[in-house]
């Protein structure tokens, strides 16, 4: 059985989690970081805004007003969706050969027919008084 909170680890929960950081939160309890996590829900505690605001340097990376993009007026997907990387007489690695390819349809048609027969034989035997 788990480890049950104490008044004093909630106490703890409540003036800390929403400053610190939940490592070190986690270390002074004891707690896996789920567990804290789930804690701090159950009792209504939350970060304070800090900890989900965007920093500095995300500010620095956005886009503003008046800037253009590096593919603008290009097709989506133009240059880097082509319908084959490969260059003339180069094939991948792991292409089958057409005999391959067509004994293993043969195969899986075969298996097919072969469970569809036993499936029928077996609900005639089941009919039969």
């Amino acid at each position: 059985m788990a480890k049950q909170w104490t008044i004093e680890e909630d106490n703890y929960l409540r003036e800390n989690y929403p400053y610190k950081r939940i490592q070190e939160v986690c270390e002074h309890l004891g707690f896996s970081r789920q567990r804290v996590h789930d804690r701090a829900i159950r009792i209504g505690v939350k970060k304070i805004k800090f900890f989900g605001s965007p920093s500095a340097k995300s500010k620095e990376t956005q886009f503003k007003k008046g800037m253009i993009s590096w593919n603008k007026g290009l097709k989506l997907g133009s240059d880097w969706n082509k319908p084959t990387q490969f260059k003339k007489g180069c094939e991948p690695h792991n292409k089958l050969p057409q005999e391959l390819k067509e004994l293993s349809l043969l195969r899986q048609r075969l298996t097919k027919n072969v469970n569809e027969r036993i499936k029928r034989h077996a609900k005639k035997q089941d009919t039969r008084p």
